[in-house]
């Protein structure tokens, strides 16, 4: 077992030890701080519920779902106040007075259900308790109603209280349930608990059973206090017994077998006794139980000894529970004020001890000891490794504490200097005076001490540049000044020792001292290092470790007076800044960078990680000795044996939620088979990694259409449009302790239509087949080419000359030469006069006309107007027109000549002039309609069957001269101008059925 419990009495409480809590809350993404309930789904994601809303987390990212009363989409509520998870691929959340909600965990669509406005609602009251069994039926209780069962498929909802049965007690507490669970045994038992205690509920017959806890139905004697019935968390064992959390601040253990219970209180808490609510029971194991104390303290309950576990008091935490889960070693809690707490028991890492509040760690390694400086003195503690920490020697160097540098030496002591001189510090305490050579360093600038391995005690500052110490002389003596080493390579941040070299570390590389011959010199692999800061140096065997500021890692042989290796962020994402190096005694490596140690073995490879997830926060300084290494915390140590192995870690998982079709009505989700027109895809991915709490370093892809990697760290989607058919894989990559792990979800896009290979080969053939064709008929085209256009102009010159004839109809021109014979034996000469004028000038505009394919409506309405006046002035009865046009836009249209006059003369001739009156009447009206031109001849006539009768020669049949030449004109028109001509004529009849007239209307598209 990984996690290690050290158990010290405390107030006769054991103690857990709390490490590798990550908190969450509105400041890092956290919805709501007012967290209601939380589960897990299948996948490991997290559900809560707050007063804000539901987030989903993945320990990266928290994904919103909101109320917006205008988006029926949207959850229908702000106010979660219980969530559950059916097993499969569904979230049930209740809200406070607005319904149920249903998210599809895979898609994220949202369903709301049951709600105010609804039949058959719930959403009347808060739901208390949520259950989902092992069938997926969905069990809840409302705030004092009792149990309903809700039957998802027909929506019926079945209400069940006790109250119909027990009526000994209030009606409104016995039916408020805080938990139910389903019986493990018997799944067709629930268990509910409520304020006056604990019930089952058959599923079977719907029967109630009510076990009160008092005294006869205690197992053993114990003093009640009356709170016991008052129940507020429940859990079962495997052999099917209960454990119960109250608001007392007692967990009952009930067995149903016996029907009898036992008591155990929480011990005293820094809280009053009314505030001891137990408001939720989860299983860490078979043994422990974690138990939440409401808005107070989070404990282990052991079921072995009866005994609580507290946390230690330095690392309690303001958790403030309310409610936990569990998904394996996965903890989560949540506070109603403080939001969200994550923990994993397995992940933690070593022993941990208190160490006082004396203040900050000082270059603390040595072989067996550690040295702390006492905050705000120039007084300083030596411990004793060996013996864990509980021997300590304080001892005092002269000087202010600002401005102490304390360095380990090549024997169990430490080299210290100060303001006040240069001192020897034995591990016993002892301080011997070296040199009172005062002045360490100007004001604000750094200084830097090591002692090599022969022995000499080095020290650089940028007032005295890099001097060494003389034990015989008891004097500095200056190497190379401070200018000196600035030009050669920069600022001097670090110092490292290989025999006779002393190795510099700058800002802009590394310069080399031998200290037999002081020579200096700039190493061949100084000039592959990175110009941004050696922090740290260790030299190790033939290899000299360097930490950079932002290159991470960088491997040297110095054998080979090369760069071998480079680890950083592009490798593992731990390593940006290297805070700091250590080597244990097995030849490994420790790295401290800002948010993490690892572990690399004598061969390089990366053996261990410990961040946050593993308590590892908050590492000051690391100290390696014997078979151990300890890591300082801001007043902890934690110490593990360098041989132990580190907690297997949980890595990160990549994942890829949903693939939706952009250029799609429905945006289909998750296809595996893309149309032509679906070519435009959306991936949302994220990655599932509880223990980091900095963003993991995400690479993504689309393979097939790019090869190069691209960076997805911050995003959680990525868009690619107008994608060509083809086989695509789209891959998420993240890259963690050297190990690459990948998510992928592959897919086709479809060729459109005349890209695939049935297609081309049909068109091939089509293609040929049409040039043969074409081949053969191309002769009798040529053939037939200059005998079809004889006969089609044939044919337009005789339609022509048939309309011609048509509108010149003889009979009218006998007429109307007889009309001025009538006229000049009457001598009526002014009339006849008048006649011959307007049937010369009618004449005239109708040949002119005739020679034309198109005229303007203003010409054919000169022309109708000229025909009607004429036509009036032969008849005795007279009768009466109207020409009208709709806008002056109308007289711009074109149309064929003379080809309303047949109409017009049908409707005098025909209709008019067999009345027996003077009352006829003929409108002709012109309109613009969208691309049309709209035309009606209108008249008041005896109409067509009447007409027919009178006149044997039948005219306004369809097949009559003039009506079948207009016809054919139209038919010719359409065909020659591709565009639709037609005509219709209407009969009008009154409300007796009595023919009124007749209609004609004309259809010309411009």
């Amino acid at each position: 077992m990984r996690f290690l419990i050290l158990f010290v009495l405390l107030m006769t409480t054991p103690v857990l030890a709390q490490r590798g809590v990550i908190h969450y809350s509105r400041e890092n993404g956290l919805i709501s701080n007012e967290v209601n309930d939380i589960t897990f789904d299948s996948k490991g994601f997290l559900w809560i519920a707050t007063n804000n809303g539901i987030d989903r987390f993945d320990g990266q990212r928290f994904i919103h779902f909101t109320h917006n009363p205008s988006d029926p989409k949207t959850i229908c509520g702000s106010k979660v106040t219980r969530i559950a998870f059916d097993g499969k691929n569904t979230i049930w959340a209740g809200t406070l007075n607005k319904g149920l909600i249903r998210i599809n965990t895979q898609t994220f669509e949202v369903h709301n259900q049951f709600q105010s406005d609804q039949h058959n609602s719930i959403s009347d009251n808060q739901i208390t308790a949520f259950e989902i069994d092992s069938k997926g039926t969905v069990w809840l209780s409302p705030n004092a109603r009792g149990l309903d069962h809700v039957d998802t498929k027909t929506g019926r909802i079945t209400n069940y209280r006790p109250t119909q049965t027990f009526s000994s007690f209030s009606p409104q507490l016995a039916n408020t349930f805080y938990a139910i669970l389903q019986d493990r045994v018997d799944e067709n038992l629930l268990w509910c608990v409520s304020p006056m205690g604990l019930f089952s509920f058959s599923k079977l017959d719907h029967s109630w059973q009510y076990f009160p806890v008092e005294q006869k139905s205690l197992l053993e004697a114990t003093t009640l206090d009356g709170g016991e019935n008052n129940q507020r968390s429940l859990v079962q064992d495997g052999k099917g017994n209960l454990y119960i959390g109250t608001a007392g601040g007692t967990i009952l253990y009930f067995d149903q077998y016996q029907q009898v219970f036992r008591v155990f209180r929480v011990p005293e808490l820094n809280s009053p006794k009314s505030e001891r609510t137990i408001s939720a029971l989860e299983w860490r194991d078979t043994r422990y139980l974690y138990t939440c104390v409401e808005g107070v303290e989070f404990l282990l309950f052991d079921t072995r000894t009866k005994e609580f576990i507290r946390f230690q008091d330095d690392e309690q935490a303001d958790i403030q529970p309310f409610h936990i889960v569990r998904k394996g070693a996965q903890i989560a809690i949540c506070s109603r004020t403080q939001g969200l707490y994550l923990h994993n028991e397995s992940l933690i890492y070593g022993t941990r001890f208190p160490l006082e509040a004396y203040g900050k760690i000082v270059q603390s390694k040595l072989k067996s000891v550690v040295a702390t400086q006492l905050l705000g003195t120039n007084r300083f503690q030596i411990r004793n490794l060996d013996r864990s920490l509980t021997a300590s020697i304080i001892f005092t160097i002269p000087g202010s504490p600002d401005r102490i540098v304390l360095t380990p030496s090549v024997k169990n002591d430490f080299v210290a200097l100060s303001d006040q001189g240069l001192f020897e510090i034995s591990p016993t305490g002892k301080v011997k005076t070296l040199s009172k050579v005062k002045s360490v360093h100007n004001e604000g600038s750094s200084v830097l001490l090591q002692v090599s391995s022969d022995g000499k005690i080095w020290r650089y500052s940028e007032k005295q540049g890099l001097s060494f110490f003389s034990r015989k002389q008891e004097k500095w003596i200056t190497l190379l000044s401070y200018r000196f080493c600035l030009e050669k390579a920069g600022a001097v941040l670090s110092l490292a020792s290989r025999g006779t070299q002393l190795y510099l570390g700058c800002s802009e590389g590394i310069v080399v001292i031998n200290t037999k011959t002081l020579g200096c010199s700039e190493p061949e692999f100084s000039k592959e290092l990175p110009r941004d800061g050696v922090l740290n140096m260790i030299a190790h065997g033939d290899f000299l470790w360097i930490g950079t500021q932002t290159s991470g890692l960088i491997q040297v042989s110095l054998k080979k007076n090369k760069v071998i290796r480079r680890i950083d962020e592009r490798t593992d994402r731990h390593f940006t800044a290297i805070s700091e190096l250590r080597l244990d005694a097995l030849q490994q490596i420790w790295v401290r960078t800002p948010d993490a140690i690892v572990c690399i073995d004598r061969t390089g490879k990366v053996v261990e990680t410990l961040d946050q997830s593993n308590g590892m926060a908050g590492i000051e300084t690391i100290a390696c000795y014997g078979k151990r290494v300890y890591f300082f915390q801001n007043g902890s140590v934690v110490w593990s044996n360098i041989s132990e192995s580190a907690p297997e870690s949980v890595d990160p998982k990549p994942y890829i939620q949903r693939v939706i079709a952009l250029n799609n009505e429905d945006n289909s989700l998750n296809l595996k088979l893309f149309d032509s027109d679906q070519n435009s895809i959306r991936f949302e991915f994220g990655v599932l990694d509880y223990g980091n709490t900095q963003s993991n370093r995400v690479l993504y892809r689309l393979k097939g259409l790019e090869d190069s990697w691209r960076n997805g760290s911050g995003r959680d989607e990525v868009s690619y449009y107008n994608l060509p058919g083809g086989t695509y894989t789209f891959e998420v990559r993240i890259i963690c302790n050297e190990k690459i792990i990948t998510a992928t979800y592959e897919f086709e896009v479809l060729n459109p239509i005349y890209l695939r290979w049935w297609f081309i080969a049909l068109t091939v053939m089509i293609t040929a087949f049409s040039i043969w064709l074409y081949v053969q008929l191309r002769i009798k085209r040529i053939e037939n080419t200059e005998r079809m256009k004889a006969q089609f102009s044939a044919e337009i010159i005789e339609m022509e000359s048939k309309a011609l004839r048509a509108q010149m109809n003889p009979h009218f021109l006998f007429n109307s030469l007889n009309s001025i014979r009538l006229f000049i034996l009457k001598n009526e000469v002014d009339s006849a006069a008048n006649y011959i004028a307007k049937f010369s000038k009618l004449l005239r505009q109708i040949l002119n006309h005739s020679r034309q394919d198109m005229i303007g409506v203003y010409d054919e309405i000169t022309s109708l107007k000229l025909y009607l006046e004429f036509e009036r002035l032969r008849f005795d009865r007279g009768f009466d027109f109207d020409l009208e046009i709709d806008g002056q836009e109308v007289l711009d249209c074109q149309i064929p000549p003379l080809i309303i006059q047949p109409f017009v003369e049908n409707a005098i001739w025909h209709g008019i002039m067999p009345r027996m009156d003077d009352k006829g009447y003929v409108k002709v009206s012109f309109e613009r309609k969208d691309n049309g031109l709209y035309v009606s001849v209108l008249d008041n006539g005896i109409g067509r069957d009447k007409a027919k009768e009178n006149n044997s020669k039948r005219s306004l049949k369809e097949g009559s001269v003039g009506l079948q030449i207009t016809k054919e004109r139209l038919k010719s028109l359409s065909i020659r101008t591709k565009r639709r001509n037609s005509f219709e004529i209407i009969d009008l009849f009154d409300e007796n059925k009595q023919p009124t007239g007749t209609l004609v209307k004309l259809y010309f598209e411009l």
